[in-house]
């Protein structure tokens, strides 16, 4: 595998550096230099590795109509090792995630109660308008009876 400089990926929240070493069953690898384009997978995929050969890995993630075996070359990948973190460091993080998370459901929460009342307002508005169409109608009505002829002379 070539020597590159180290790269630093974020995978579901962990930091994992690259590193160009032989990978192990259950680890995670960054595909940097695909040897075929009618694989399955691409330069800069990362895959799970299920078994080790003395020449490659193989991945179920990899397997396709051209690789049954999902077969990738020591030299087509790096491993992914995750970085040493601070355990306390990483809670308090996801606290103020958290709480940060909590404070945006609370203001949504009171937007649609905010939006309820609107429409509910809303509701009561159109009602009433259809209520003074139909007394308006009937207004119209009682009129044009009422002066049945006069319309007519016009």
């Amino acid at each position: 595998m070539a020597k590159t400089e180290q790269k630093t990926h974020v995978i579901d929240g962990v930091t994992y550096v690259e590193v160009a070493r032989k990978a192990e069953v259950g680890e995670k690898v960054i595909i940097v230099d695909r040897d075929s384009p009618q694989e399955s997978y691409k330069d800069g995929d990362v895959l799970v590795v299920s078994f080790v050969s003395s020449t490659g890995i193989r991945s179920v993630d990899a397997i396709n109509d051209v690789n049954f075996t999902g077969y990738i070359s020591d030299r087509e990948y790096h491993v992914l090792e995750p970085e040493a973190y601070d355990r306390d460091e990483v809670i308090e993080t996801l606290i103020r995630k958290v709480d940060a998370l909590e404070q945006r459901l609370a203001e949504a929460e009171e937007g649609e109660r905010q939006l309820f009342r609107l429409f509910s307002r809303l509701d009561d508005i159109c009602e009433n308008l259809i209520d003074k169409a139909e007394d308006a109608e009937a207004d119209i009505a009682l009129l044009d009876e009422r002066t049945g002829g006069l319309r007519k002379c016009r």
